[in-house]
């Protein structure tokens, strides 16, 4: 399971998002069980000691 992602970037509807905006969005992915997930160009999550 995924624990506290840490967002670096996300591209949603064309749009660049980061931060705060990343994490709402990325955690709405997650809990939707990422059916929108076809929504988003590009997504990048680094999880806690991950390269």
């Amino acid at each position: 399971m995924i624990t506290r992602p840490e967002i670096l970037l996300t591209y949603y509807g064309g749009k660049k998002i980061g931060g705060a905006s990343a994490t709402r969005v990325i955690s709405l992915l997650f809990l939707d069980g990422f059916a929108f997930v076809d929504r988003v160009a590009e997504v990048r999550v680094v999880l806690g000691g991950g390269s």
